[in-house]
């Protein structure tokens, strides 16, 4: 509520699609210098799991349309001993989103939008938009100083959505 600390919650799900039993496995979220390890005795082929990892961050910089912060963190599948099975990356942004009566805020301040519809559309390839222009959209849109995007009626890419964390875009 002070925003002097943030908790983050990662809950993973792993699904078994080999064959088999998968013995000894463990998770481990990297994140903000810290190693999570989540145990996980044993899976069945076909089975699927759920491990919850939780961690704190101090005093956390604010992800918002004007300072877009991300925190980058990994998640491992590994074998015990340490041989990893799985990696990924990624990143996510501690943000307080509210609505007061009719004020929308973010981390506490108010905040104007100003946004614009947006539909995939390429002049040359049409409802097919290649990296290179989304990237060109979005740099126009925080150029005109938009901060909003309306997507229409279908879900985008989630390359899209990753862009607008980067450039804080909401």
């Amino acid at each position: 509520h002070d925003f002097s600390n943030a908790e983050v919650r990662a809950t993973i799900s792993i699904c078994h699609t080999g064959k088999g039993l998968a013995n000894n496995l463990q998770t481990a979220l990297l994140f903000n210098g810290q190693e999570l390890l989540g145990g996980l005795k044993q899976l069945a082929a076909g089975d699927t799991t759920t491990i919850e990892l939780i961690t704190t961050i101090d005093n956390p910089q604010l992800w918002s349309a004007e300072t877009p912060y991300l925190y980058p963190f990994s998640v491992e599948l590994r074998q015990v001993g340490g041989k990893v099975v799985e990696h990924f990356d990624y990143h996510l942004g501690v943000k307080k989103v509210e609505v007061i009566g009719e004020v929308f805020k973010i981390n506490g301040k108010n905040v104007k939008l100003r946004g614009v519809n947006r539909h995939d559309h390429h002049p040359i390839t049409g409802r097919w938009v290649d990296d290179a222009t989304y990237e060109q959209d979005l740099r126009l849109m925080k150029q005109a100083n938009i901060n909003f995007l309306r997507t229409s009626h279908y879900p985008d890419r989630e390359y899209l959505y990753e862009l607008c964390d980067r450039w804080g875009i909401y």
